[in-house]
């Protein structure tokens, strides 16, 4: 993995109505794209840095998704962080491969594309 510089290694797909939650911030964060190397999501202000782990949590409307998930902040830029998945444990690679799996269906039923 190479931090800090752009390097796109699976299919991302849009999730707007996921949310992220960082161990130690009081919010979540708007999820911007997905895939099952790592995620996107917006950070406005927050003073997140390029190789910094985080412990992440994965909501939906209907709570949380994959839970405990390590990851790394790889990319930032244009108010969006982008983070590698680390060690993901087995259950927690099953649940975010069918999360995408879902959105992109979802995707594809909303748009026909």
């Amino acid at each position: 993995m190479v931090v800090g510089k752009e390097r796109r290694r699976a299919y991302r797909i849009s999730v707007p109505e996921l949310r992220v939650r960082v161990a130690g911030y009081e919010y979540d964060f708007k999820a911007w794209d997905l895939s099952i190397l790592g995620i996107g999501f917006m950070y406005g202000a927050n003073p997140f840095r390029l190789a910094q782990i985080l412990r992440l949590d994965l909501l939906e409307h209907s709570g949380i998704i994959v839970s405990g998930v390590d990851a790394i902040v790889s990319r930032m830029g244009a108010g969006v962080v982008g983070c590698a998945f680390l060690r993901l444990q087995a259950s927690q690679q099953s649940a975010v491969e069918a999360l995408v799996l879902r959105m992109q269906a979802e995707h594809i039923a909303q748009t026909g594309a």
